[in-house]
């Protein structure tokens, strides 16, 4: 049975979803909600929230996947020159369900999928019959942008979101950093 919380949150959604995207599913309108609420002081357009949207099969549960440098979106054509001292790297990960609950499975998952992706040793070729383009293109310029960073010792943190419209609220901040060498 759904609690108060949960049918504000849905009827939000499904108002949100029938002004802004009539036309998207209902899960696929959740993901892109996902993002916006967890992103929003990043300030992100719509196009930017799209680019990041990798979930569609061959995704390794990954809905979403961001780079920033410095707070900064790093996408295809990201210059590293404009970073100076102190920078840092962060990967946001987001797996979004509309179910009512939370599975430690899909947390383990996402934790093994990010030990592989973000395997320097593994190249992303190599990933081309597990991981759909998306996934491979974003942490194809996560690599590119470290490597080319290295030199000058980016701090380095991925931090996992999993949202789902279960029913208690709770908020930990949980921080998966990892040297990747």
């Amino acid at each position: 049975m759904a609690n108060n919380d949960q049918i504000i949150l849905d009827q939000i959604l499904e108002q949100q979803r029938a002004q802004r995207a009539p036309s998207a599913s209902k899960s696929n309108f959740f993901e892109t909600f996902v993002v916006e609420q967890t992103l929003k002081d990043a300030d992100l357009s719509d196009e930017e929230i799209e680019s990041g949207l990798v979930g569609d099969g061959g995704d390794g549960g990954i809905d979403g996947i961001y780079i920033f440098a410095n707070g900064d979106l790093v996408q295809e054509d990201f210059d590293v020159s404009t970073l100076k001292k102190n920078i840092s790297l962060e990967i946001v990960i987001l797996q979004s369900k509309t179910t009512a609950g939370f599975s430690e499975d899909t947390l383990n998952r996402l934790i093994a999928v990010t030990n592989d992706l973000f395997d320097l040793s593994k190249p992303v070729e190599s990933f081309k019959s597990v991981y759909n383009e998306g996934v491979r293109s974003a942490v194809g310029n996560f690599r590119a942008v470290y490597k080319e960073l290295a030199a000058r010792f980016p701090s380095l943190q991925f931090r996992y979101v999993y949202a789902s419209r279960g029913m208690q609220i709770r908020s930990t901040q949980t921080s998966h950093e990892k040297s990747i060498r």
